[in-house]
C-alpha cells in the first residue's frame, strides 16, 4: 500500500521525504524492521522509541514516523503530536479497518 493511502487520517505535524512509497509492514520494534517498513517510534514506561530509530533505518526502514525533534534526512521523516495515536491509525488503515467485522 502507498505511504499516501496510510496516512489519511493521521495528524502530522511535518513530513519530511515523499509519501508515494510502496510500505510493506509496519513496526514499532526496531528489530523486526525489514526493508520497505514504516517504523513508528512509540514512548513506553520504561523507554522511548526514539532511541531505536538509527537501528530502524539500517535495517531498511523507509519511513519513520516519531513524535521527537530530531530529522532524518535517509528516510521519509513524519512527526506526529502522538506517536501510539499514529501506530493505531496507521495500523487500522493499513490493515483495512479490522474492527469493522466485529
Amino acid at each position: 500500500m502507498k505511504l499516501r493511502e496510510i496516512l489519511k487520517e493521521v495528524d502530522i505535524i511535518k513530513i519530511e521525504g515523499t509519501d508515494s512509497i510502496e510500505i510493506n509492514e509496519i513496526k514499532y520494534n526496531s528489530k523486526e524492521v525489514a526493508e520497505n517498513d514504516i517504523f513508528v517510534a512509540v514512548k513506553g514506561t520504561h523507554t522511548d522509541g526514539s532511541r531505536f530509530i538509527e537501528d530502524a533505518i539500517q535495517r531498511g526502514a523507509s519511513c519513520i514516523i516519531h513524535d521527537g525533534k530530531n530529522t532524518y534526512p535517509d528516510v521519509t521523516d513524519i512527526v506526529v503530536s502522538d506517536s501510539r495515536k499514529a501506530l493505531a491509525q496507521i495500523s487500522d488503515r493499513f490493515f483495512h479497518s479490522p474492527s469493522k467485522d466485529l
